[in-house]
């Protein structure tokens, strides 16, 4: 009886540890859990502080305005003049409005630094700044990505894929071959990278074409911009005056065209901006197969 006894004993004292042991682990789990519980719970309040201090703050009120209502007229020719000038292409009132525009930039950029660092995660910062990197990533907001790479936001550069040269789109009197082309040195400051074919469609003034955003295509040559100053000196050749958009003979801004059959681009382009009503469409939307069927023949 003895011997059983203690087998008994023995019996009951290892089902005890091991009761014993399951309750320690269920407890350390169930204690992991509210411990990670209580983490997640703390990184959705700072999240949620993060963005009501975005949502909230009065100094980020008109930056997220010009973002969301005054793009084309105040953000994107802001951006156009840094890119190409720096900071001393700014008059007084348009460095005041780039403070504004950078604040935004500024809160996206450490977001996506704290998102690096893995202090919060990719669908929080989602789910809070969206919209506001939705803005940034549009397609026709190339400006705003190569202000970003040109001006130290690598975070955003690297979410938006901002690649570090600049590139340019002509299609008409300024391509290669023209006479205006070489008398401009376009063949020094620019370097040819190929034809593309780009969505709009292409009006008749006259000694050069107007490109317009439109159904069909255009033939248009990319380039890549060698000497940056040449952009400025074309600003004045096509009569672009950022300061006053409804004189400017073309606007400059940006269109997304791809660099090969992996990689696209956004590269500078000058729309033609005033009226079309009595000017005559180029139905081929070729600029030199135009200008070669209306030649005079002998």
């Amino acid at each position: 009886m003895s011997s059983d006894f203690a087998n008994w004993s023995t019996s009951v004292a290892h089902i005890a540890q091991v009761v014993t042991a399951a309750a320690i682990g269920i407890g350390g789990l169930w204690g992991l859990l509210n411990y990670q519980r209580s983490k997640r719970r703390d990184a959705a309040k700072w999240m949620h502080e993060l963005s009501n201090r975005f949502q909230l703050g009065a100094e980020f009120d008109k930056g997220k305005l010009y973002f969301d209502f005054q793009y084309q007229d105040t953000v994107e020719p802001v951006y156009a003049a840094m890119v190409f000038g720096g900071n001393d292409a700014l008059d007084k009132s348009e460095h005041e409005t780039s403070i504004h525009i950078d604040r935004v930039l500024n809160y996206v950029e450490q977001l996506l630094y704290l998102e690096a660092e893995g202090h919060i995660k990719k669908k929080d910062r989602d789910a809070y700044f969206g919209y506001w990197i939705g803005l940034i990533t549009r397609p026709d907001h190339g400006a705003v990505r190569r202000y970003c790479v040109n001006f130290g936001y690598d975070y955003l550069a690297k979410l938006t894929r901002a690649h570090e040269q600049e590139y340019l789109i002509l299609y008409g009197s300024l391509i290669t071959g023209e006479s205006a082309h070489s008398s401009l040195n376009l063949d020094k400051a620019l370097r040819l990278i190929g034809e593309r074919k780009i969505k709009g469609q292409l009006y008749d003034l006259g000694e050069y074409p107007g490109l317009v955003l439109g159904e069909g295509e255009v033939q248009a040559e990319l380039y890549l911009v060698v000497d940056k100053s040449s952009i400025l000196k074309l600003d004045e050749y096509e009569e672009y005056d950022r300061h006053k958009k409804e004189k400017s003979l073309f606007w400059r801004t940006t269109m997304r065209v791809p660099l090969n059959s992996k990689v696209t681009v956004d590269a500078w382009i000058y729309f033609y901006n005033q009226s079309i009503e009595d000017k005559a469409q180029i139905i081929s939307g070729s600029w030199k197969e135009h200008i070669d069927s209306n030649s005079p023949t002998d």
